[in-house]
Formats: structure tokens, sequence, C-alpha cells
């Protein structure tokens, strides 16, 4: 109950999970979405698919970049990447060619990256930077003895 309790009293979170609700129910399974649209209407098959994955990607990427060069992460960036996100999905949609739905990918990736951070606050987002930033050498790869011999 003290969860219940704790969500109730937080804003942040009501809006967060409203919002994923929303987005979540008449949005897109990212991932079958850009196989479907590649395979059927744009006919681009699995290069195409390929070459959504990546810009989906690159957009996940600068979304990330952005939220963790932020000192603060405001609600009203939260409402903002939102409305973005929807109204690139509606964009995508009707997106004639690859191109263009690859081109409208890259932003509702960027945004939801954004967006998810903005729900979970800065001091997390900072706490990934600093993990990304400065990994570990035992999470480093290690080169395989066997390739390593083959290759020298």
């Amino acid at each position: 109950m003290a969860g219940f309790r704790y969500v109730l009293a937080s804003p942040r979170l009501l809006i967060m999970f409203g919002l994923a609700f929303m987005l979540g129910s008449l949005g897109r399974d990212y991932q079958v979405t850009m196989a479907a649209m590649s395979q059927g209407p744009l006919d681009a098959g699995a290069a195409g698919y390929g070459a959504l994955s990546v810009a989906f990607a690159v957009g996940t990427v600068l979304g990330g970049v952005y939220a963790a060069s932020r000192a603060r992460l405001p609600l009203r960036l939260l409402l903002i990447t939102a409305a973005v996100c929807a109204t690139g999905q509606t964009l995508s949609g009707t997106a004639p060619s690859l191109l263009l739905f690859g081109a409208a990918m890259l932003p509702i990736a960027a945004c939801l990256t954004a967006a998810v951070a903005a729900a979970y606050g800065p001091a997390r987002v900072r706490r990934g930077r600093t993990a990304v930033a400065a990994p570990s050498r035992a999470t480093a790869p290690q080169p395989v003895p066997a390739l390593a011999a083959a290759d020298a």
C-alpha cells in the first residue's frame, strides 16, 4: 500500500503512467511496425528494416545524449516530448517512402528516450551517464585466445 500512496502523491509519476498508457496502447510496437512497413507498403524488405532499425537506434542515442546533457528534466520536457512523439507517430503512418518513414522514426525514438529520462528524473540519468562514460575494465570485451592466436 505504501507504493500506491507514493505513486498517487507524485504528480510526475501519475503523468508518466498516464502517458505510458496512452502511448503504449495507442502507439506502436516499433520493431513490429518497422518490419511490417518495410516488408509491406514500403516494399524495402530486410535491407529496409535494417535501415529503419539504424534510424531508430540513432534517435535513441540522440535522445539519451540530450537528456543526459541537461541539468534539469522538467515536467514540461516530458509533455513536449510526448506531444512530438505522438505527432511523429501520426506522420509516420502516412509516410509514402522508406526515407520519410525512417525520418519519422528518428525523432520518435529520440523523444521516447528523452521522455523516459524526464519521467525518471535527472538523478537516474546522471547515474546512467556516469556508468556509460566510465566502463570498468572487467566489463570491457576481452579477446578470445583461440581467435587472437589465429589472427597472429
